[in-house]
């Protein structure tokens, strides 16, 4: 794996769920539904940001989102058919 790789928290094809979301109560709460990470290093405001922009088709509303990396929680990532093939020899 390379260092960039290492880095990188999300994936494309991630399954991904929004994090803790703030409300007009002002209050945090646990977000409900589930996305799959379209994109990476989406660029927020017309430049690169940290936390990254990442690019989100949500299964609830069927929308696309762009949203900071750091509002994301990684619940699945997808096997790569390199890593099935490697268990299939074992």
């Amino acid at each position: 794996m390379s260092q960039q790789q290492e880095e990188q928290y999300l994936v494309v094809g991630d399954l991904v769920k929004p994090s803790l979301i703030h409300t007009s109560d002002d209050e945090w709460v646990d977000a409900q539904g589930f996305g799959i990470v379209l994109a990476l290093g989406v660029q927020m405001w017309g430049e690169e940001t940290i936390p990254h922009g990442v690019k989100v088709l949500w299964q609830n509303t069927m929308e696309i989102e762009v949203t900071y990396e750091d509002e994301l929680e990684l619940v699945e990532r997808p096997k790569s058919e390199e890593g099935d093939n490697n268990e299939q020899k074992t």
